[in-house]
């Protein structure tokens, strides 16, 4: 899935924020990082994990990201993915 087609999906409340930031990011060729509710074919919601990392071509230009979406029950599931072993104990 990529991720034009995932914004497509998800919950209204996510939409305007992460539209924003993500803009932002590619405009400064920033690595992007967003924590969402993506719908899934049940019509209900999931935590999802966006990573981005921008991509060049060998003449400097931006290609795009490359990047992975992590899935994850719960908002502290998905939280818990990307902190560091020892910050995890909450």
């Amino acid at each position: 899935m990529t991720a034009a087609k995932s914004v497509l999906n998800l919950h209204p409340d996510d939409r305007e924020w992460f539209n924003e930031a993500f803009h932002e990011a590619s405009l400064e060729f920033a690595p992007f990082c967003a924590r969402v509710r993506l719908r899934r074919q049940g019509r209900t919601y999931r935590w999802m994990l966006f990573h981005g990392i921008p991509t060049f071509l060998d003449g400097g230009d931006f290609a795009g990201y490359v990047g992975c979406l992590l899935a994850g029950p719960t908002r502290s599931t998905v939280t818990g993915a990307i902190l560091p072993r020892k910050d995890r104990s909450s």
